[in-house]
C-alpha cells in the first residue's frame, strides 16, 4: 500500500502526472490515515 505512495510521489517530482495520479489514486483506494487522505486528496485536486 505504502508503495504506491511513495511511486506516485517520485512519479510526480519526475513530472510524470498522469502515471503519478494513477498510483496516488490507487494509494488512496486502500483508505489511508486521515493525515495522507488529506494531504494526497489535495495533490489529486490540483493534478485534475
Amino acid at each position: 500500500m505504502i508503495a504506491y505512495k511513495k511511486l506516485g510521489m517520485l512519479l510526480l517530482k519526475e513530472g510524470h502526472t498522469a502515471e503519478a495520479k494513477k498510483s496516488l489514486e490507487k494509494y488512496m483506494s486502500f483508505n489511508p490515515r486521515k493525515r495522507d487522505k488529506e494531504m494526497i486528496g489535495n495533490i489529486l485536486k490540483t493534478l485534475r
